[in-house]
């Protein structure tokens, strides 16, 4: 469809996806490629439509393995962690990484292992990182929860050839982080 139609649709499915009883049947019906295929840098699509759709890939996900699954297999982990680098959609790409990470809304709940990986593997921890950074301490902390999925398995990362010296170069102060309340 035009650039107007695909904004509609991708708002539309955002906003059909909040309710967990809807998000079973979005998914199956079809709805995974195409909200992946709006993920995709350039092309027809706008901001906007970039945005909804991953705001409609983060209500998805949550708490839901088979959908995790189902946008991972069509791709969506490298295209989330290539239009994180700038734009309005970085709060919505950053929700969406960090709900295909946890296949439970339960604190510690294991992360996704294999999208976990992927956003190693392809450089996505020092953006994500880098977020934080221009942000509050409380909301820093608050934020942090998404690396305390990545760094429950860093043990296994580390055998993946991750610089971690470079993350060090986000500009996080690590002391305040780690000392902060909430």
């Amino acid at each position: 469809g035009s650039n107007k139609a695909q904004l509609f649709a991708a708002a539309a499915i955002a906003e059909l996806s909040e309710q967990r009883s809807q998000q079973e049947p979005i998914v199956k019906a079809g709805a995974v490629v195409p909200l992946v295929r709006l993920l995709r840098g350039g092309g027809d699509a706008t901001e906007d439509a970039h945005m909804h759709a991953a705001d409609a890939v983060a209500n998805i996900s949550v708490a839901n393995p088979k959908a995790q699954k189902a946008f991972y297999a069509a791709g969506a982990v490298p295209l989330l962690l290539e239009q994180l680098h700038s734009g309005k959609s970085q709060t919505s790409i950053a929700n969406a990484l960090a709900k295909l990470l946890s296949p439970s809304t339960a604190i510690g709940a294991p992360a996704n292992v294999d999208i976990q990986e992927e956003i190693a593997n392809d450089g996505g921890i020092a953006p994500l990182l880098a977020l934080l950074s221009g942000m509050t301490t409380a909301a820093q902390v608050r934020g942090f929860d998404w690396t305390g999925l990545v760094s429950t398995r860093r043990t296994r990362l580390d055998s993946s050839g991750l610089d971690w010296t470079r993350l060090d170069s986000t500009g996080l102060d690590w002391t305040r982080l780690s000392s902060a309340r909430l």
